[in-house]
């Protein structure tokens, strides 16, 4: 049988995606939560890169969707766990009945796993949408409303039962079939209207004051589009049937 090797590039993009969620899993463990968290951000840069990569490279393969799958199970699945289970310990202990935590970050952790094998098994997919939640925009969303939170003043009940809500929240979106863009078909080379580039830069100098908020903002807003969008299309659909 001939030997087959791996596509350098684009293993080593995962290996780094990886990297970042294992220094996110010590530097949790040391209740390092600001690094923690934005690990757990370049993680998800880096995810977002090694398959755009491959695509343009020309090196995709069996192999490496294996091999990012199960690195996003870790790192996009068992770390933002992890740390919704530390950040309680060390913050807000004792404002959420310990079981309901555990309970949380293992249906979230759960969920990614069956959200990252739907799509391993999938035929068909589309390069426009994605089904359900993508696994690094939860983990996103769940590091950047704890990185918030790490301002004393959130230290209370609103944060803890916050936290743990975010965790089921995110856990049902990745498993549900509501469809939240992928944003591969973005042309950086088309020409955007003056407004929207006013836009961008608004929100650029947003992030640059307050990166966490910036963050938070981004991420609810991803996650809330899917349902957002079946909700108004449920309400046309009810305002044009006869």
């Amino acid at each position: 049988m001939a030997r087959r090797g791996v596509y350098l590039l684009p293993s080593i993009i995962t290996t780094m995606s990886l990297g970042g969620g294992f220094f996110a899993l010590l530097n949790t463990m040391a209740h390092e939560f600001t690094v923690a968290a934005m690990l757990i951000f370049l993680s998800a840069v880096l995810d977002g890169l090694d398959g755009r990569v491959a695509r343009i490279t020309h090196t995709e393969s069996r192999f490496g969707a294996e091999y990012d799958s199960l690195s996003d199970a870790m790192v996009f699945g068992c770390v933002p766990a992890f740390f919704v289970l530390e950040w309680h310990a060390a913050t807000v202990e004792g404002l959420v009945s310990t079981k309901l935590i555990y309970a949380a970050s293992f249906f979230y952790l759960s969920t990614t796993c069956l959200r990252l094998a739907r799509f391993n098994v999938r035929t068909r997919t589309s390069r426009r949408f994605f089904l359900g939640l993508p696994s690094p925009a939860a983990a996103v969303f769940v590091a950047s409303l704890l990185l918030v939170f790490e301002d004393g003043a959130y230290h209370n009940h609103f944060s803890a039962w916050g936290s743990v809500a975010a965790l089921f929240i995110c856990g049902g979106c990745m498993v549900g079939n509501l469809g939240y863009y992928s944003f591969k078909k973005i042309d950086v080379s088309r020409r955007v209207r003056l407004a929207a580039f006013a836009a961008g830069i608004a929100l650029l100098a947003f992030a640059l004051k307050d990166a966490a908020l910036a963050l938070l903002t981004l991420s609810l807003a991803y996650v809330l589009s899917a349902p957002t969008l079946y909700v108004w299309r449920w309400f046309r659909k009810q305002q044009t049937s006869p």
